[in-house]
């Protein structure tokens, strides 16, 4: 079987199993003529019956679950690898076969109880009709009986004799709905009040009768179109009399206030003679001036409280008031500044540049000298390339110095003074050949400070 086909089979048979349960809670709500005992020992049958069937269903699972569990475990085996490389195939051919032997026992199993159930079925349908049969020739006997005993004449003089005095305060709309009522299921017309409630429902939501009917089917398989158009009928017929029900009964109402109001102005005439012939007798008992004027003095203050928390009230509202006031000027005044920068916003000439139009330019923006700075840059990479070129040159592109002076190679040279050190350290010898420091303020240079002796290679030198 295909999971779809399941699936619909499935759906179906829940659809079913709520119709029976439907029709089941309507027959024993219309079983109320019935014996109490007759209902309660269909009610106990039933009640037997639901839990036998949830006991086997709860086995029929039960069993059906541990053959899907034997399956998965069995295709979680045949994944693992390292799992079919430890086990031949005879232990999985076992396995097999013994999923296969379940099966097989399980749909016997199965097949044992539909057998069961489709006998049973037979046995109540044969039953049901056997009783149908003898309900209908009960029927038909009781209805002949009832005709030859009692004559129409002698059920409308009983009737007349006994509702007599209630009919004659009832009115004609009133009955005639009741009666409907009585003769027609009351006030759901013999359906159950939840189909009742869906029939409304729909009724509200499609206009043609058509129409409601093949939507309704979907919702209640145990109706059919005909059922459904003589509901609709009656449902008219009940709005009816229901709006002249409710008529007469306003009507009614009506009648007793206005009875009430008469009689509550006889009293009051009444009311007023007995207080006129009273007149007399209470002047005679007359009340103490200072009572009077304690009282006069209460009602004094009273007022005044009264006036004062008046006052405080209508202070407190124009507070709110003004502090209303307030609030709305200043969202007002915000507002306003805003309408205005958005207006300053539109008016500012679009830029070049599209990414600024893009964004949106909010503040004006200040002129920068973009050349000067570009200049600067110029010149500053033209000082760093050159700064670099020279410190990276090779010894062979540096430029040498070339002298054009000839100079004779003496080694005795080496040991002579030079002219500028003989400038420098031109002195005069004393006679104990010490030199003198010249100069009036001292020593000159530090090469002029006295040394203790002279060395042997300075000896003879000038």
């Amino acid at each position: 079987m295909r999971p779809d086909r399941g699936h619909k089979v499935e759906t179906n048979l829940v659809a079913q199993q709520e119709v029976f349960e439907r029709a089941y809670s309507t027959l024993l709500n219309g079983l109320k003529h019935v014996d109490q005992k007759y209902v309660d020992h269909l009610k106990s049958a039933h009640s037997e019956t639901e839990a036998h069937r949830k006991k086997e269903e709860q086995n029929v699972l039960k069993s059906l679950f541990a053959i899907v569990m034997v399956i998965q475990k069995l295709r979680h085996n045949i994944r693992n690898e390292q799992f079919v490389e430890q086990h031949d195939t005879e232990y999985f051919k076992d396995q097999l076969t013994s999923i296969e032997k379940n099966l097989s026992s399980f749909k016997n199993i199965l097949s044992e109880q539909l057998l069961a159930l489709q006998e049973e079925e037979k046995d109540l349908q044969q039953s049901i009709e056997s009783l149908q049969q003898r309900l209908n020739d009960t029927s038909g006997t009781t209805k002949k009986h009832v005709e030859s005993s009692f004559s129409s004449a002698v059920r409308e003089r009983a009737k007349s004799r006994t509702f007599s005095q209630i009919d004659s305060n009832i009115h004609p709309d009133v009955k005639e709905f009741q009666q409907f009522l009585q003769h027609h299921g009351g006030h759901t017309g013999g359906w159950a009040a939840k189909d009742h409630l869906l029939f409304t429902r729909f009724l509200q939501k499609y206009k043609g009768l058509d129409q409601m009917t093949t939507a309704l089917l979907d919702f209640m398989p145990d109706k059919t179109p005909e059922e459904i158009a003589e509901h609709e009928s009656w449902y008219h017929d009940y709005l009816t009399l229901k709006d002249a029900h409710r008529k007469a009964l306003k009507e009614w109402r009506d009648e007793q206030v206005s009875n009430k109001k008469g009689c509550e102005m006889v009293m009051e005439s009444a009311r007023s003679d007995l207080s006129t012939s009273a007149a007399p007798i209470k002047q005679t008992n007359q009340r103490d001036p200072s009572v009077k004027e304690k009282i006069r003095a209460w009602k004094e203050q009273q007022q005044k409280i009264r006036q004062i928390q008046l006052q405080e009230l209508q202070e407190k509202r124009n507070q709110e008031k003004e502090l209303w006031r307030k609030k709305v000027a200043y969202f007002e005044n915000q507002r306003r500044k805003t309408a205005e920068k958005r207006k300053e916003q539109n008016n500012v000439p679009s830029s070049e540049d599209p990414k600024e139009q893009e964004i949106g330019v909010r503040t004006p923006i200040k002129q920068i000298p973009l050349k000067d700075f570009w200049e600067q840059d110029k010149l500053f990479m033209l000082r760093r390339q050159s700064r670099l070129q020279r410190f990276t040159a090779s010894p062979q592109t540096r430029p040498s110095s070339q002298s054009t002076g000839h100079a004779e190679r003496d080694p005795t040279r080496l040991l002579r003074p030079t002219a500028v050190w003989r400038a420098r350290v031109k002195r005069s010898l004393s006679e104990d050949g010490h030199r003198q420091p010249q100069g009036p303020h001292g020593p000159l240079y530090i090469a002029d400070v006295p040394h203790l002796a002279i060395p042997k290679w300075r000896e003879g030198l000038v």
